[in-house]
């Protein structure tokens, strides 16, 4: 299924509404090179989706896309049972107005229910590979969740690679600039193991009342590798003393880790804060249908070649953070680091349990706490060595 336009497309609904939607069994292209507006009062507003039942959804878009929905937006999407990928040079607006809440009495928790915005994203539900390609401006404006740039996968790899400037903000519950989640179940399964990874070149600028992430990258069973060269900022807003703010999140579960920064991060909110995070978890898995298992170590890496700002009110703070279980950590920093924390305070603190822990230093590392409790720079490893 093919659907080509490079005409302007303005939609306006009181409930659900798309500019382009395209569907099929088989693969499903879309090209577009024409400005789309998107309007719903209540209902969800989407610029464009592709999506294959069967096989791999595609979108190539160069036009502005701008999305104003009520209760949800979207700016331009793919999915597929076997494969998603969507390609933007195109700049992309969306917003959301509305949500409701309603209280959760088996958790006793309140639920925000709506009010959410996407900007670039692609799924694949089963196997292959979810890929996003962006090089325009990403702008998301949610009232409960927001996220910039979007891959998943449940059974492949996930892949972001983005050349554009990303603003999102998730004003109630979270906001996302880059988020990259897969599980490479079957290619361990079946020993081909290609990883997944995200790299970034662009600004990536994020605000929430609770929870903001500039960039979160997760993946299981397969490597998993991340690379910024742009300005990060992550802030948590109107919320004085709480919320928790993070610039870059590699987390693994049975797989190496490796991060590679070389753009400024800056990062302040009330309540936890990190530059920057990468753990795995290794172990023994058992492919129960394949009949046989495999060992997953983990081992983590991370070099970072720029000026890191941390800075909690409230709670703790970290500059860089990387952790293994089973496998060995190394980090290099050549560029400043500067934490500030009411709790505790690490410059980088770098651990593992069965893994040599190494730290190779060459900035300058400057730690603050109100609370008394702070290290510049902290190697442990249980039960191997651990060196700075």
């Amino acid at each position: 299924t093919f659907v080509t336009n490079s005409g302007d497309i303005v939609l306006t609904a009181y409930d659900f509404a798309t500019g382009i939607n395209a569907s099929s069994v088989n693969d499903v292209f879309v090209y577009n090179s024409g400005d789309i507006t998107v309007t719903t009062e209540e209902g969800r507003a989407t610029g464009i989706y592709s999506i294959s039942t069967y096989e791999a959804g595609y979108v190539l878009n160069s036009g502005d896309i701008t999305t104003l929905g009520g209760i949800g937006a979207n700016g331009a999407g793919s999915a597929g049972n076997y494969g998603a990928t969507t390609i933007n040079s195109g700049d992309i607006s969306v917003t959301s107005t509305y949500f409701y809440t309603q209280y959760n009495s088996y958790y006793g928790v309140t639920e925000y229910l709506g009010g959410w915005a996407n900007g670039v994203a692609a799924t694949s539900r089963f196997g292959g590979v979810a890929t996003v390609v962006n090089s325009g401006n990403v702008e998301v404006d949610a009232m409960t969740e927001g996220k910039g740039l979007i891959a998943n996968t449940r059974y492949g790899n996930a892949n972001i690679s983005n050349y554009g400037d990303v603003t999102v903000s998730g004003q109630y519950v979270s906001a996302y600039g880059i988020y990259m989640q897969a599980t490479s179940y079957d290619q361990a399964r079946s020993s081909v193991l290609d990883g997944s990874f995200v790299i970034s070149t662009g600004d990536v600028t994020v605000t929430s009342e609770a929870l903001a992430v500039a960039i979160q990258a997760g993946q299981a069973f397969d490597d998993l590798e991340v690379y910024n060269s742009g300005t990060v900022n992550a802030s948590i807003v109107n919320n004085d003393g709480y919320g928790s703010a993070f610039g870059v999140v590699a987390r693994n579960t049975y797989g190496d880790v490796t991060v590679g920064n070389y753009g400024d991060i800056t990062v302040a909110s009330g309540g936890q804060a990190a530059g920057i995070s990468a753990s795995t978890y290794g172990g023994y898995f058992y492919f129960y249908y394949s009949g046989f298992g495999s060992d997953f170590n983990g081992d983590v890496i991370v070099v970072s070649d720029a000026a890191l700002s941390v800075t909690s009110d409230n709670a703790r703070a970290t500059g860089i953070f990387a952790s293994s279980s089973l496998g060995s950590v190394l980090v290099g920093v050549d560029g400043s680091v500067d934490v500030s924390a009411y709790d505790r305070a690490f410059g980088v603190d770098a651990r593992s349990n069965y893994g040599d822990v190494e730290i190779f230093n060459y900035a300058d590392v400057n730690v603050t706490s109100t609370n008394y409790n702070a290290a510049g720079v902290r190697a442990l490893s249980e039960y191997y060595d651990a060196t700075v």
